[in-house]
């Protein structure tokens, strides 16, 4: 398997300074989506993991978060995923889903704040061109 740094070496060298709509830029430009998404689903499982099993993926020894850091990890997380929504490396952006795993995260320390990231993703459902009409965001959110 072919990680994404790999896959970067064996683009043209100036594939990224090329014109917009040629090969290269095209398949430059796919390629760092996919990495930007990859680690989205990344930030999004280590928040469950965090929130649902109270439990420490950031090292290489996964281990329970104690009661007394549990709100500092949960805020940790929430913090990840707002740098993630208003990243300007996503050329199509999953406001919606992102939107929608806050107000999951914010329900461990706030009602109102979830409910408001809740209202704001269902709000986003008809912008976010990113999700499929299939999506379970969109059966979630309405």
């Amino acid at each position: 398997m072919i990680g994404f740094g790999d896959a970067l070496k064996r683009l043209p060298a100036n594939a990224a300074k090329a014109e917009p709509g040629t090969k290269d830029r095209n398949a430059y430009i796919l390629l760092k989506q996919r990495q930007h998404l990859c680690g989205l689903e990344i930030s999004r499982l280590r928040s469950l993991a965090v929130f649902r099993f109270r439990y420490s993926l950031d090292s290489n020894q996964p281990r329970p978060i104690e009661d007394d850091r549990y709100i500092t990890r949960v805020h940790k997380v929430f913090n990840e995923l707002c740098e993630l929504r208003n990243s300007w490396d996503f050329i199509i952006r999953p406001v919606a889903m992102l939107s929608f795993w806050k107000s999951v995260i914010a329900k461990q320390f706030s009602p109102q704040l979830a409910l408001y990231h809740l209202r704001i993703a269902a709000e986003e459902l008809e912008q976010d061109t990113s999700l499929p009409e299939w999506s379970i965001y969109r059966i979630l959110c309405i």
